[in-house]
């Protein structure tokens, strides 16, 4: 017999613009913690108040995601919890029951988490026997409930009130001497340290009691003349078709459980790999300088979303592609279940630190993007890029290269690049082969081949090449392409990239 329940699907709607909508890392990292902690303390909470005695247990579904919910005797159950959402399975069909938990849960959000919106799915006869059915109605009364209804979720600004200099809303909490933010603000604000106790709990191992997290922007290790910070934004390729392929609870739950895990484990690896390069001496070679206040050194990365498939985190400049890789090596490990590799997108902005940090994640965002476009024409391959902006780029990356990138001679940028020991011309390999090669050349040659790349005619790009062979240089070979002998080939260059990221991939780390 299939009994129909009540489901409610909950969607934390604009979670990116939440957490990344201040430039103050603090900030960031607080609202990270807040979206978190929205599925269980204000969750566990709501599920209280209406259903007071119930047993309460969150996490059941994660410790046994093989076994379908029977609601034998409880009066609710968790579907699952991941990636920004909440399926919730109701016993009883009291639509007041439903309503209450829904009134409960979003009150308690406007206390605890000013600023995040929420949406909700409501159906009345989910079925475990039709399960991608049941889904495909949650969904779309999720989608409907989106568009019908905008709630407002923090305090709106009057001519009569100063604006807050983080946000930009309505100025109601004291915060310093002389100083008023938001109610959006000072929420983060405050939840920042707890957002750094916990993610040094989570890789509590790794970190061995020697080494911590910071909350702030400037300790991660930047040099006074190369004061650059990286904001990578990884995600998982192809998730959502995996995700709407699920036609059981039970492949539902496993696959969330699996991609948490495969995320935490991926990150756990590239720390413990930048961890191995601080102890030998390798980052201090590379002029990375690190903070030890109290006894633990500060680790030049600060990750700030881990969930679901998708991670996002701010670095040193010099070390943000090398972590990404080491993420993408154990990330490709890993299998689903029929049998294909995990692979992944990134995008890496590199900018200076002070830089709007607001800026810098959008740009990686649409980097991730430009990846991903790549990454569907090539199922199975992960891909990155990158873009180095040493002055103040403003616009969408589309409009930034279009305006930067194109000469008359052809295209500049010559990414997204492929992950993995490839011999494709725009892989991560050559890429970093033609690191190597060129670290041999003086500043000079560089900045000449630079402006050849920029200004120079076919004729007068061959020129520069003879001259440059005459006094013992060479440009970087490219298997099976003429690059290296006429600069460029089908409007495209590899070295005006190569000569950009030369300086945010130390040797010390090309040796690993």
């Amino acid at each position: 017999m299939d009994n129909k329940l009540f489901a409610v699907l909950i969607d934390t709607a604009s979670i990116q613009e939440y957490i990344f909508m201040s430039n103050k890392l603090k900030e960031n990292v607080g609202a990270s913690f807040l979206v978190e902690r929205v599925f269980q303390d204000e969750l566990n909470a709501a599920l209280s108040k209406v259903f007071d005695g119930e047993n309460i247990n969150l996490n059941s579904w994660k410790e046994n995601p093989e076994r379908n919910p029977i609601l034998n005797t409880a009066k609710f159950q968790v579907g699952y919890i991941g990636g920004g959402n909440a399926l919730i399975l109701f016993k009883d069909k009291d639509k007041d029951n439903i309503a209450k938990f829904i009134k409960e849960f979003t009150k308690l959000l406007l206390q605890y988490t000013p600023g995040l919106r929420t949406s909700f799915g409501v159906i009345d006869d989910f079925s475990f026997n039709e399960f991608a059915s049941s889904m495909k109605k949650l969904n779309s009364s999720l989608g409907k409930n989106k568009n019908y209804y905008f709630p407002v979720v923090k305090i709106p600004k009057h001519g009569i009130t100063a604006d807050c200099p983080f946000s930009g809303e309505s100025a109601e909490f004291k915060y310093e001497e002389n100083k008023f933010i938001s109610g959006v603000s000072f929420t983060k604000i405050g939840a920042n340290e707890d957002s750094k106790e916990r993610i040094n709990k989570i890789f509590e191992d790794t970190l061995k009691g020697e080494f911590t997290f910071t909350n702030d922007i400037g300790e991660l290790g930047q040099e006074e003349n190369k004061n650059f910070i990286a904001v990578a934004h990884i995600d998982g390729n192809g998730m959502g078709i995996k995700v709407k392929s699920c036609d059981t609870l039970n492949k539902l739950r496993c696959l969330s459980k699996k991609m948490t895990e495969t995320v935490k484990a991926s990150l756990d690896f590239a720390l413990s790999n930048l961890i191995d390069l601080i102890e030998k001496g390798k980052l201090k070679n590379a002029g990375i300088v690190l903070k030890k206040p109290k006894k633990k050194t500060i680790l030049p990365i600060r990750p700030i979303v881990i969930g679901g498939d998708d991670i996002t985190f701010v670095s040193e400049g010099r070390i943000g592609l090398y972590l990404v890789e080491q993420f993408f090596h154990k990330y490709s490990e890993f299998k689903f279940e029929d049998n294909q590799n995990f692979s992944a997108s990134a995008g890496i902005s590199i900018v200076k630190t002070k830089y709007p940090f607001y800026r810098a994640y959008k740009l990686a965002e649409e980097l991730c993007n430009e990846a991903k476009k790549k990454a569907r024409e090539n199922p199975g391959s992960s891909y990155i890029d990158f873009f180095v902006s040493s002055g103040g780029a403003s616009g969408e990356i589309e409009e930034i290269r279009k305006k930067r990138f194109i000469t008359s001679f052809g295209n500049l940028h010559f990414g997204p690049y492929v992950f993995g020991e490839i011999d494709e011309e725009n892989s991560i390999k050559n890429l970093k082969n033609g690191i190597r090669h060129f670290q041999n050349f003086p500043k000079t040659k560089l900045m000449q081949l630079r402006d050849t790349i920029f200004n120079s005619t076919e004729e007068e790009c061959k020129a520069f090449v003879n001259e440059l062979e005459k006094k013992g240089y060479s440009l970087y070979k490219i298997k099976n392409r003429k690059y290296h002998e006429q600069i460029w080939q089908d409007n495209n260059t590899p070295y005006y990239e190569i000569i950009e990221i030369i300086d945010f991939y130390p040797n010390e780390l090309l040796e690993v």
